[in-house]
């Protein structure tokens, strides 16, 4: 079939062939037939030689090889055929200067060809081993002494930074076939400039490498390679010399980390030049990689800013950095494994600037050197004199020591109650009964404890009956699965007007209802205020979760007032909600993703049945409305649906109130990675729309009961403005173009021309969304193609 635009692209040739044709017609008389043709002319002579043509782009040859020069001759082709370089250091010569050799590849395995000298740069590095309870520490041979820039604090005169050399700086040989050899201008036997530093060829010594290209070829940088040898012996160091922190471990949060542009994007090329002897002259702060990383993440929990200043005086300030899990979990970066076998270090040595880093408060800072800007730390604690930097371990090694050991120091707090959440309480639906339309469902359930297989007792256990009413426990039934409303379920007028509520059965109604049986599991009907819980009309089917805290005593004092976060569950006895988010992906960054004063944790199925389309956080706004909106976003009530809520969450725009009408306001929010990166949270194929998806309440109308009358965008819509809301207004108000004309619906939150009764029954034809024409699974703007989701 022919399309539109091909079918009107050929009328104007069709008009151009009807003109010559009338031309020709015009013509009086008859030419007769044509004669033979003549004989050919004698050839002409040779012109001139024209000049030489530019130099056209580089293109994948055979093999898939390319030549890469500095990167800006490639053509966008080549770049996307190459995909992301790979190099590898395959040997250091240990003569002075030192010689490394490498290759580099493309990522189908072609030939990187004609490496411009101006684009690599190399780090080399020896490794101090430890001392005492201070850790093994890279020194550099190549530095730095920095001035601080013009316009920031100046807080030195000068520092000492280890750098890296460029490739024109020493010779860059090309052996062929992406191999190639580079001979360092620094010798390592003799530094003396601008600090002097020592040669010790017994000890480790590391090279590394970056890639700094011209665009487009700075799209292709490949990660960071790294070798560890001993000049003494010539031999490699394999594994690795030091390796503390792997790079899936930063990149579990921040997908790939690129840092200074770009081409630095591995921890163990990193340490090279982020060690103790590197320091920021316009803020005096150390840029060592404990401590900077340390201070980084802690963010705004940290009691003083980490503020450092980077290339041109740019100022970073990280005290805005939310970090979203507990910073007790060490291991979450530093494990021990094959391509770390030093991660486990942290456990046993401490000092006080890698400590100090999060514990800033007791950090103290001797006055720094007048050349390298290089200071000598201690630590104060609440009591007695300062700790020289160095003796950190005589109090704080693990086995009785007087401190506490780093790995027992650590398990406290948050990190405690989630670890006895974990291993001490398990919940489980084992079954449902009579949940069809007009019946009241029977739900069999049980808390166990893995660690042993007993089984709790909520009348007897102190961990569900300790006074005060710090222990919770609930079930919810919800529904229906294909996308959640609960309409019936009385909740906007039982729950002080909460709309769109599931039925919930409280730790109250189950002590005193639930019957207990001989396995140690207990048996409910879901009696009482709904008799009939489950609507006689219901099209669909239900959903049991199971959710709450039970109470702990963490500190070991017989008082059981912590709360503890047991992941939640869900059973469907029918049909089951489709499963669109990983929570493993989810913790990836959060750890264990609890919420609601830990009642809702590790399950997104069950934050689903309360974050639906037809819920909003009308309730919780009290005192506000659409005529007295709240200044925090000027909104009388905003959606909490799970896909419109984590997506403008995450963007940073997003301000809901919750219980006891505390307003959370995501505008400060700092996300680690890009937010085109769907399988940050989704499983793969997942972040297209359906057609069970219900348009999104924004504003729940006269009657919050009814659904009918709300103001709604239509659901793929609500999925994607929530997180392009966050685009400056030259690129919104063409989206907003973009999305109505092709179905979606943004109205107004006031606006109750088109109520969601009429979105849901497609009464109006003009909010039928069409967004699976271009967007859909291999159209040609595909969500994974237009997100970059490979």
């Amino acid at each position: 079939m022919i399309g539109l635009s091909e079918r009107l692209s050929g009328i104007p040739a069709l008009l151009a062939l009807a003109v010559i044709s009338l031309a020709l017609a015009g013509c009086d008389g008859d030419d007769g037939p044509a004669g033979p043709p003549g004989p050919g002319g004698d050839p002409g002579g040779q012109g001139p030689e024209g000049p030489e043509g530019p130099e056209g782009p580089s293109a994948p040859g055979a093999g898939g090889d390319i030549v890469i020069g500095n990167g800006s001759r490639l053509s966008q082709e080549t770049v996307d055929a190459a995909g992301r370089l790979v190099a590898e250091i395959t040997s250091v010569s240990v003569q002075s200067p030192p010689a490394v050799e490498f290759t580099l590849q493309t990522s189908a395995g072609g030939n990187v060809l004609g490496l411009a000298p101006n684009v690599i740069s190399f780090t080399l590095a020896k490794l101090v081993p430890a001392q005492g309870s201070e850790p093994a520490q890279w020194v550099s041979y190549i530095n730095r002494l920095a001035p601080p820039a013009s316009g920031s604090p100046q807080v030195l005169d000068q520092a000492l930074q280890a750098t890296t050399e460029s490739g024109s700086a020493g010779t860059l040989e090309e052996l062929g076939e992406g191999r190639y050899r580079y001979t360092f201008a620094t010798d390592p036997a003799n530094v003396t400039s601008p600090v002097a530093v020592s040669y010790e060829p017994d000890l480790p010594h590391r090279v590394g490498f970056e890639l700094r290209m011209a665009a487009p070829g700075n799209q292709i940088f490949p990660d960071n390679p790294v070798f560890d040898f001993t000049p003494a012996t010539g031999e490699p160091v394999v594994p690795l010399a030091r390796a503390v922190a792997a790079d899936a471990n930063c990149n579990d949060c921040h997908l790939r980390l690129e840092i200074h542009g770009g081409p630095r994007v591995t921890v163990e090329y990193c340490v090279t030049c982020h060690n103790p002897r590197t320091i920021d002259p316009d803020s005096g702060e150390s840029l060592d990689m404990a401590y900077m990383v340390h201070s980084i993440h802690l963010g705004e929990s940290r009691a003083e800013p980490y503020v450092v200043y980077g290339f041109g005086g740019s100022q970073h300030d990280y005290s805005e950095v939310t970090y979203p899990q507990s910073p007790l979990f060490c291991e979450n970066c530093h494990a021990a494994s094959e391509v770390t076998p030093q991660g486990d270090a942290w456990q046993s040595t401490a000092t006080a600037p890698s400590c100090g880093g999060c514990h800033v408060d007791g950090l103290l800072t001797g006055a720094p050197d007048g050349v390298t800007g290089i200071a000598t730390y201690a630590y104060q604690h609440d009591f007695g004199g300062p700790i020289a930097d160095g003796t950190c371990v005589n109090c704080h090694a693990e086995g009785g020591a007087v401190g506490g050991g780093n790995v027992s120091n650590h398990l406290a707090g948050p990190r405690l109650a989630i670890e006895v959440a974990r291993n001490e309480f398990a919940f489980e639906i084992l079954d449902v009964t009579s949940f069809a339309p007009g019946e009241t469902p029977t739900v069999t359930f049980a808390i166990s404890n893995p660690s042993d297989g007993t089984r709790y007792d909520i009348n007897a256990d102190p961990a569900f009956t300790t006074g005060g009413g710090v222990a919770t426990l609930n079930l919810d039934i919800a529904w229906p699965t294909s996308d959640y409303t609960n309409e019936g379920s009385g909740s906007a007028t039982v729950d002080a007007g909460a709309p769109a509520q599931p039925v919930q059965l409280n730790l109250a109604f189950l002590q005193a209802n639930a019957t207990r049986n001989a396995d140690g599991s207990y048996t409910v009907t879901a009696t009482g205020s709904n008799a009939d819980p489950v609507p006689a009309d219901l099209d669909g089917a239900i959903a049991v979760a199971m959710e709450g805290h039970p109470a702990g005593d963490l500190d070991g004092d017989g008082v059981y007032t912590d709360r503890l976060p047991v992941k939640g569950t869900v059973f469907f006895p029918d049909t089951p909600r489709r499963n669109i988010v990983s929570i493993a992906r989810c913790n990836d960054c959060h750890e264990s993703l609890s919420l609601h004063g830990n009642n809702r944790t590790d399950d997104v199925q069950l934050c689903a049945t309360c974050h639906n389309p037809d819920s909003t956080d009308v309730r919780r706004r009290v005192g506000f409305d659409w005529d007295n909106p709240s200044p925090l976003d000027g909104k009388g009530e905003e959606s909490v649906d799970m896909r419109f809520m984590t997506h403008a969450l995450h963007a940073a725009q997003y301000v809901a109130y919750g219980f006891g009408n505390r307003p959370h306001d995501y505008s400060d929010l700092t996300y680690p990675q890009p937010l085109s990166n769907c399988l940050a949270c989704h499983e793969p194929g997942t972040y297209y729309g359906s057609s069970d998806d219900r348009s999104v309440t924004i504003n729940t109308g006269a009657d919050r009961s009814d659904w009918r009358d709300d103001v709604a965008i239509t659901p793929t819509s609500a999925a994607c403005w929530s997180c392009h809301q966050a685009a400056p207004d030259f690129i919104l108000n063409p989206l907003r173009a973009h999305i109505e004309l092709n179905g979606g619906y943004l109205p107004s939150p006031t606006d109750t021309t088109i109520t969601k009764e009429m979105l849901e029954s497609g009464s109006s034809s003009a909010y039928i969304e069409t967004c699976d024409v271009c967007h859909g699974p291999g159209r040609i703007a595909d969500v994974e193609i237009v997100h970059g989701v490979f």
